[in-house]
């Protein structure tokens, strides 16, 4: 081996830069960690914190149980319902089926996932 080449693994790139492409040697990764190893490694968060955040949101906790029990819930209940009783061939709620056509009521508003466009009743 000549003695200005690098003993360390290489591995080649191919970098584009203004529609050329060029080669370069770029230094081996090190072996990834473990999930087991980065969940060793990774800080436990502060019981003050954890505390914090609860008292933070517990006020919140009556309107999202309303909400859970008025929205998810009550839809839940009601699929149920519709079809216990499609065996004995009742479809009484496809008479009451109403449509209807509507856009969001506010746009851009934050959510879990980033901004989102919301109908009536959010």
């Amino acid at each position: 081996m000549s003695p200005h080449r690098s003993t360390t693994p290489l591995r080649t790139a191919v970098v584009g830069t203004g529609g050329i492409a060029r080669s370069s040697h770029l230094p081996a990764p090190d072996a990834a960690p473990s999930t087991t190893e980065i969940r060793q490694k990774r800080p436990k968060p502060p019981a003050e914190f954890q505390r914090a955040a609860a008292d933070l949101v517990s006020p919140l906790v009556d309107a999202w149980e309303r909400r859970r029990r008025d929205g998810a819930q009550a839809a839940t209940s009601a699929t149920a319902a519709r079809l216990a009783a499609l065996p004995d061939k009742d479809d009484r709620h496809l008479t009451e089926a109403q449509v209807a056509a509507t856009g969001p009521t506010a746009r851009g508003r934050f959510g879990m996932c980033g901004r989102l466009d919301v109908g009536p009743g959010i």
